[in-house]
């Protein structure tokens, strides 16, 4: 759910937080096109959201996989599932 919550909330504020705070049409009256701000936007919250899920990763491969079953290569399986799940529901 943090993914999710994460990338969603990142991709919401991307272009409706520039609107609100009345900075849109100042950036689109720029020489760059709204196809390519867009796909800037977007690749900005997939870096943010990657870097998210590599915190996750490195912190649960360190402190969670101590006395449990998981082993390190399935939790880190998961948590890349989980990234491109919120990535996927954020797009």
């Amino acid at each position: 759910m943090v993914f999710i919550a994460f990338a969603v909330s990142i991709a919401a504020r991307a272009l409706a937080g520039e609107e609100e705070n009345g900075t849109l049409s100042l950036l689109l009256t720029q020489t760059i096109g709204r196809r390519r701000l867009v796909l800037q936007k977007y690749a900005a919250m997939v870096v943010t959201v990657a870097v998210l899920g590599l915190a996750f990763c490195s912190r649960c491969s360190w402190d969670g996989i101590r006395g449990t079953p998981v082993g390190a290569g399935k939790l880190a399986d998961a948590l890349l599932r989980l990234t491109l799940l919120g990535l996927a529901v954020a797009a």
